[in-house]
């Protein structure tokens, strides 16, 4: 993941509350305010590089292999997220989706990337919605995630990141 920090498309995180939205329209994540339209909402709590890609449009944009939206990881944590903006109705399908995206994104960065083992891996899969945390995770979602994958799963609309490492 070292060499991920030389990339010129990174973007540094540091210790402040960061509201994204994925613009379709423009093809490029955008950082916003709190009223606007956002996806996700990070709080970075910590002192540490926090270092944040559009996985989709910047590091994995040559794959045909399915990918996850972004990218978020300091020498501690490793997010990989997700996106979806649909009714509570098309989760499942989204869900189903999601899976896949994770499986090759985390398979992909595993053959390109030195991940540290020390590394904790966490997939989320992000729903638009009211909520900072939708609180649907099933268990046999959780389980599959963790031991097939090697990944934390949530889903939320909200990272706090607070490691002080």
């Amino acid at each position: 993941m070292e060499s991920l920090k030389n990339n010129t498309n990174k973007i540094i995180l540091s210790k402040n509350i960061y509201f994204i939205i994925d613009n379709k329209n423009e093809e490029r994540t955008d950082f916003v305010n709190e009223n606007d339209k956002w996806e996700l909402k990070i709080d970075v709590r910590n002192n540490v590089e926090n270092v944040f890609f559009d996985n989709e449009r910047h590091i994995m944009n040559l794959s045909e292999t399915k990918k996850c939206d972004w990218l978020l990881f300091n020498n501690t944590h490793i997010f990989f997220i997700e996106a979806k903006d649909v009714k509570p109705s098309k989760r499942g399908k989204e869900r189903k989706d999601a899976k896949l995206k994770f499986r090759d994104t985390i398979n992909f960065y595993k053959h390109n990337f030195n991940i540290p083992e020390s590394s904790i891996l966490n997939a989320v899969l992000n729903f638009r919605n009211n909520k900072e945390i939708t609180g649907a995770a099933s268990k046999e979602n959780k389980a599959y995630y963790k031991e097939i994958l090697g990944l934390n799963y949530y889903e939320q609309r909200f990272i706090r990141i607070i490691t002080q490492y």
